[in-house]
């Protein structure tokens, strides 16, 4: 019987919202009561997994001793099962199966998992996830058996091997790390069950005998007594019975409900007492028992033999979660022992016990545990206990004493599970996200109506925008609202005017206003007070001074000042009420760049906060970037500056590249040869998509605002070919929303209609459809998303 796919947070959502919070599914987010709060949940929810979704980008190995793709840590014998793990969660969370970092993630297992005679891959637990990762992107594949290039054989070979391993590594209905084991466990079973759930799900067919196996050793395994519950209330026994939430819950499971039951849980294995019940293994022994009845239900030898056990079984399962209740914790009778110390239901293994949590309702579709609402409960647990990168870390919210520094990644891939959990019949989102990736339009005419109003929405009290960053965000949505035409009305709000002058109070010029508002700071705690003060120095980072200034000429300009510098005037005179706040930031930023050798001029990170960081290029083009906007405004600096900047930007080309047919601005063949170098972030380090666009269009500046000449010119132009015969090679598409304003900001300098070998208009427009559909505007960098799309959307340009 094949599972319901689960795409994330489709449709049927918010209906799933208004049901749990007594909202109308059409309530919109500018309505007060119940359906604010429905949509604060499902905000909240899809800001955390974005969270999560960057921080395992940004965790993934990039290179090294070929583990590229993998998720790395210091026991590598576990390194394909945590990177499977990690692959599953974040398909059943949403992302696309064709993301670069799933593809490397599944490059990773087709180069490192040998099919056959792979002595330290066999561990069930790799083994499992590997199936469950391998099929929920390859299903189709699987089911015709058909792979259409290397990859999907290689991942089609390891899924066979797999099942086979399962098969043998079964014994009497239950399993153990490795298939001669003679210790078996509830969890390794678990696992095992849902790799063999998955071959069932891609066609190939577990015998229904194993089946019987595991139903039969799960329900020996139970314990035997437990105390009474006087009446199990899990699902509705009609399926037009609604609960007091208003809810018509699906009839499937008609029996559990209403009858007494004896609480009866499940511990770990055979070695413990079976009274040493606990949350994760009780609900690991229940979704197994589930699993199997899914595929026996009609069988014969089940329902004359095992239906009445089962059904008991099951009843006093539920019974013992609805004792035991808890979301925050892994709970556990009073009795439970462990590792020698006493349990009393704290952390213990508390993500692993979501997931299990989770993995019932799979198979049950039950929303409440007595009259506890356990999706909502959890949910709000899993967004408190995220931590600020996005991961959720063990030492932070456990206390065994087993630690692993693959914890996190573990963690966070349960916590995506939790929130993919509720399983819904639409699949609407796929479809609507697939054509809006493949048809390229400009948004809708309610897309810019729906942002606005989400900017105002997310707009913080003290007058900025995002937390993390306040002043670069804050400063990169008042320069976008201000390039964007259409933000006009927009640009009045008084959230506007509030963060206008957030931002300007932000500008701290000198050290003396610096070490005047360090002696400001009073915070409760020391660790508060020392975040406020890191806060404070943020404000001398070279981005968010460069910010500062490029938001002080967009928002000085008006509509005659936007159509001198459409006429192309090369150095347009415009905005001259921001004069004074500009020369001031460029004083800033000139004291602050790093001379290297007689001609090199480069910048850090660091514009006065205490730091040793050297300067590199993404800083240095930012720089330049500043200084191009400073002199629309009359604040000019001399060429040698312009020639020293470009000289540092030079230095950090990659010395030799493959020769390359360079295109033209239009795509087609140039019909000139140059050398793919793309550039890099410091002098010797791997060139990389990003900071090559960054220079690119710095050194585009460097030539307009320079004086290079003769054998100088000719190899700053060289480079730039070099540079853009790269990109070619290199550039795969849009990755993230500030990819957005770097290849526009490229096509536009350069006035090209093609970047590398991207149609940037259309494909950029083709990646905001999609981010659109999957609700990306909703997620914790809501505000940065929306200002990068403001600026790739206006037709009028800064810098």
């Amino acid at each position: 019987m094949q599972q319901a796919r689960i795409p994330f947070f489709p449709a049927a959502f918010t209906l799933f919202l208004a049901v749990f919070f007594g909202a109308s599914p059409a309530s919109g987010g500018e309505e007060e009561g119940a359906g604010a709060q429905k949509t604060l949940l499902q905000r909240r929810i899809e800001r955390s997994v974005e969270k999560a979704v960057e921080w395992f980008r940004e965790t993934q190995n990039r290179k090294g001793k070929g583990t590229e793709g993998a998720w790395s840590f210091r026991e590598p014998y576990w390194e394909s099962g945590v990177t499977s793990l990690v692959l599953f969660a974040m398909l059943r969370a949403g992302v696309d199966p064709g993301d670069p970092m799933i593809r490397a993630g599944f490059q990773y297992l087709a180069d490192n998992v040998e099919p056959e005679g792979r002595t330290s891959e066999m561990y069930t637990y790799n083994v499992a996830t590997q199936m469950l990762a391998i099929e929920e992107a390859f299903s189709e594949m699987l089911r015709s058996g058909k792979p259409k290039d290397r990859l999907e054989a290689s991942l089609k070979a390891i899924f066979e091997a797999n099942l086979a391993y399962c098969k043998e590594a079964l014994k009497d209905g239950e399993a153990g790390y490795t298939i001669d084991q003679t210790g078996l466990d509830l969890s390794n079973t678990q696992f095992l069950v849902m790799g063999l759930e998955a071959a069932n799900r891609a066609g190939y067919g577990v015998d229904p005998a194993r089946w019987l196996e595991i139903l039969e050793k799960g329900m020996a395994l139970q314990a035997k007594d437990g105390p009474e519950v006087m009446r199990v209330h899990i699902l509705s026994r009609k399926a037009d019975e609604v609960d007091k939430y208003g809810y018509v819950i699906k009839e499937r499971y008609g029996w559990i409900t209403g009858k007494p039951a004896r609480a009866r849980g499940w511990t770990y294995s055979e070695m413990f007492q079976k009274e040493q019940t606990y949350g994760s293994m009780t609900c690991a022994g229940l979704a197994n028992l589930l699993s199997c009845y899914l595929v026996l239900e009609k069988n014969e030898t089940f329902q004359r033999k095992h239906r009445e056990v089962f059904e008991r079984a099951v009843r006093d399962g539920f019974a013992w979660l609805q004792k035991y209740y808890a979301v925050a914790a892994n709970p556990a009778e009073p009795k439970f022992w462990s590792m020698g110390r006493r349990y009393d239901g704290d952390t213990f293994w508390t993500y692993y016990y979501l997931f299990t949590l989770a993995r019932i309702t799979t198979a049950t579709n039950i929303r409440f545990i007595g009259h506890r609402n356990w999706f909502a409960e959890g949910a709000d647990f899993l967004l408190k206990a995220q931590q600020p990168d996005g991961s959720w870390d063990q030492k932070a919210h456990e206390t065994h004493n087993f630690k692993s520094d693959c914890i996190p990644f573990v963690n966070t891939a349960f916590a995506l599970w939790f929130f993919s959990s509720l399983t819904f019949e639409k699949e609407e989102g796929k479809t609507t996200a697939k054509a809006a990736r493949e048809e390229g339009k400009e948004p809708g005419k309610d897309f810019l109506k729906r942002t606005l109003r989400l900017l105002e929405d997310v707009h913080e009290e003290a007058g900025h925008w995002d937390v993390g960053r306040p002043v670069d965000v804050t400063a990169d949505v008042l320069c976008a609202l201000s390039v964007h035409a259409g933000c006009k009305d927009f640009r009045d709000k008084a959230c506007v005017e509030n963060a206008g002058r957030y931002l300007m109070s932000s500008i701290i010029p000198d050290r003396t206003v610096m070490e005047r508002a360090l002696k400001n700071v009073r915070e409760e705690n020391a660790a508060e007070e020392m975040y406020a003060k890191h806060l404070l120095f943020e404000r001398w980072r070279t981005g968010t001074l460069c910010r500062q200034l490029i938001t002080c000429v967009a928002r000085a300009m008006d509509e005659e000042d936007w159509g001198t510098l459409a006429k192309g005037a090369r150095n347009p005179r415009v905005a001259g009420s921001a004069k004074r706040p500009v020369a001031l930031l460029v004083r800033h930023l000139l004291a602050h760049g790093e001379k290297r050798g007689r001609k090199k001029l480069g910048w850090s990170d660091s514009c006065g906060r205490p730091t040793t960081l050297q300067p590199d290029a993404r800083n240095t083009a930012t720089v330049l970037r500043a200084l191009h906007a400073a002199s629309l405004c009359g604040v000019n600096k001399p060429s040698t500056v312009w020639e020293a900047a470009g000289n540092f930007l030079l230095d950090t080309q990659e010395e030799e590249g493959p020769e390359t047919e360079l295109l033209g601005p239009d795509g087609t063949p140039a019909g000139k040869k140059a050398r793919a170098r793309g550039f890099a972030p410091l002098p010797g380090d791997l060139p990389d998509p990003a900071t090559t666009l960054d220079v690119l269009a710095a050194l585009h500046l460097v030539r307009r605002h320079g004086t290079f000449r003769g054998k100088e010119k000719e190899k700053l132009d060289r480079a730039v070919e070099d540079g853009l015969a790269w990109l070619q090679r290199r550039l795969q598409g849009f990755e993230s929303f500030e990819d957005l304003v770097r290849i526009k900001r490229l096509g536009v300098l350069l006035e090209r209609d093609v970047v590398g070998t991207i149609p940037w208009k259309k494909e950029g427009l083709k990646f905001i459809g999609y981010q659109h559909v999957h609700r990306a505007y909703l997620g914790p960098f809501c505000a940065r998303h929306i200002a990068n799309t403001l600026y790739f959307l206006a037709g009028r340009f800064l810098v």
